[in-house]
Order: C-alpha cells, then sequence, then structure tokens
C-alpha cells in the first residue's frame, strides 16, 4: 500500500470512442500502461487472439489505428496518416490502440490483415518518458504516452497532461516498489 498510486488517478472522458486492442502476453504485466489507461478513462477494450480475425475486424470497423505510418506505407490508399491533425477522418467511428510491445504489434499487423488494413493516425516524432522495460526504442511511446499526445494532438492538452503526469507517478512507484523487493 505504501506505493498505491490510486489517489493521483485522473478521471478522464474521451473526446470520442476509443478502444484499446491488448495481446494476451500484455494484460498481467506489472508495467503495462493499457491497464491504467482503463482505470483512468472511459476508454474500452477487448484482448486480440489470431483466430478471431473475423469478429474483431466486425467490432472495430470503420476505426483507424493509432500507429505509427511506415514510409513505405504511407503511399498507400489504406493508410492515411493524420499527423497534428486536430481531428481524425470524419468517416470514422473511434480510434484503435494496440497495447503491446513492438515486436508483438508487429505480429498482430501481420497476422490480422483487417488491422493492418485500417487507417492510421500517427503522431509526430515523440520522445518517449517510458523506463520500464527493457529495448524500449527512443520513439516508440507507451500506450498510455500514445493517448496522452493524441489528446494534445486533439486540443484536449489538459487530459493528455494529467495523464503524462499519471504515468511520471507510476513508473516513480513502480521502481520504488521494485527496489523495496516487492516484485519477485
Amino acid at each position: 500500500m505504501a506505493h498505491c498510486i490510486c489517489q493521483w488517478a485522473p478521471n478522464i472522458t474521451l473526446p470520442q470512442p476509443c478502444a484499446l486492442l491488448f495481446h494476451p502476453n500484455e494484460l498481467h504485466k506489472r508495467s503495462n500502461t493499457g491497464r491504467l489507461l482503463k482505470s483512468t478513462t472511459d476508454i474500452q477494450s477487448a484482448t486480440w487472439h489470431r483466430l478471431k480475425n473475423t469478429q474483431q475486424e466486425n467490432a472495430f470497423s470503420n476505426y483507424a489505428l493509432l500507429y505509427p505510418a511506415d514510409e513505405l506505407e504511407t503511399n498507400t490508399d489504406a493508410s492515411i496518416q493524420y499527423q497534428a491533425q486536430p481531428q481524425t477522418s470524419q468517416s470514422t467511428k473511434g480510434l484503435l490502440i494496440i497495447d503491446a510491445t513492438w515486436q508483438q504489434s508487429q505480429k498482430m499487423l501481420r497476422q490480422s490483415p483487417w488491422l493492418k488494413n485500417l487507417p492510421r493516425v500517427s503522431l509526430g516524432s515523440i520522445q518517449s518518458q517510458y523506463q520500464l522495460r527493457r529495448n524500449q526504442q527512443d520513439q516508440g511511446l507507451s500506450t498510455l504516452e500514445s493517448l496522452a499526445y493524441w489528446l494534445i494532438e486533439q486540443n484536449q492538452r489538459n487530459c493528455g497532461q494529467e495523464l503524462l503526469n499519471f504515468l511520471q507517478t507510476f513508473q516513480t512507484a513502480y521502481l520504488k516498489a521494485r527496489q523495496a523487493g516487492l516484485f519477485k
């Protein structure tokens, strides 16, 4: 209880429907930031499974995927990059965010053609402040950071900053708990 951060958790209403698509291996990791989003926002969630592509495609049709646009993909019709745009496309119903490591998310895209073909919403180049995992890419944002910076681009600066502040609180408490030997 000495490392509980519940009292600092913001309560944020998102400006449009948003959903997390968890990789099954991420759900129970202590350092997972998708779970923080579930506890601080009105975001919906589902767990990805490679054998449920049709079901998940139907559930997330007309969503845009918050994911970096690869240089080769920015020229295709299926991939639309909305960098620094105040709104996503009018034709999208909501925003889908993958909660996974970079390797896991790439595997999810390979095994789920519907996911790979969603229009993309990409953030500009932002340095990640996330410190809890090894082999972190410099511009590989955590799930919480991704949504926070998207909110900032949606003119929801205070909400985005509240999430970023909560992430720092979470990281500090996590590192103290780990140093105290609470994680085995």
